[in-house]
């Protein structure tokens, strides 16, 4: 009798859906209110990009966000700096 093969941890997982990862953060978001703390997760402009934010729960005003939004805007400059670089036939 033959022994089911052990999964491969190299072969990848697909990815989740965009809906599932929404439903997902605003799973997270409402166990943390519960919990009295209020971290949000987010989703970014930018493909991949996970925001989250530290709320004070008494005034709602954000405390914290990473990455920053200095950050996040570098990112999009960035961006669109290498879409202008690569995009010209030399």
């Amino acid at each position: 009798m033959r022994e089911a093969a052990a999964p491969d941890p190299a072969e990848k997982k697909p990815e989740p859906t965009l809906q599932a990862k929404v439903e997902a953060l605003a799973e997270i978001n409402e166990s943390l209110k519960s919990a009295s703390i209020d971290l949000r997760f987010e989703f970014g402009n930018e493909p991949r990009q996970l925001i989250i934010k530290v709320m004070d729960t008494q005034t709602g005003q954000m405390v914290r966000q990473m990455p920053s939004e200095d950050a996040v805007h570098a990112s999009k400059v960035l961006g669109r700096l290498q879409g202008i670089l690569f995009s010209h036939k030399a």
